[in-house]
């Protein structure tokens, strides 16, 4: 039973034995129903809450977490990518820079006797 069934079914519960009451005690009981009214502070939220509330709904939608989540997974795809091809760029410059500062010019490297000689020489 939710507030509102409550609320309704307690207000008939009241309403029934209200004939049977007096004039003196139904005056008195309007009179505290008055003033209970007069101290009752209207149910209002502040402008920023309620802002900041709309705010956070439209931010979080299911939709938007969505589409927040793919956008969170193509930003570290594209992380991932660069720093794979930075690494394998630093691959390559150790190599190149190796070469360079080697005793063997680069061209012998092109000789396929030099291959020939490098493939015997490794089997041994």
């Amino acid at each position: 039973m939710n507030e509102e069934q409550m609320a309704r079914r307690l207000s008939r519960r009241l309403n029934q034995g209200l004939p049977d009451l007096d004039d003196r005690t139904t005056r008195k009981l309007a009179h505290a129903r008055k003033l209970a009214l007069a101290r009752q502070r209207p149910a209002s939220t502040s402008r920023l809450v309620t802002t900041l509330g709309g705010l956070q709904d439209y931010l979080f939608s299911p939709r938007r977490r969505l589409l927040l989540s793919g956008i969170a997974l193509l930003i570290g795809m594209a992380i991932s990518f660069y720093w794979h091809a930075q690494s394998v760029i630093d691959d390559m410059e150790d190599v190149d820079s190796a070469l360079l500062s080697d005793d063997i010019p680069p061209e012998a490297f092109l000789d396929k006797g030099f291959k020939a000689w490098l493939d015997s020489s490794s089997q041994r």
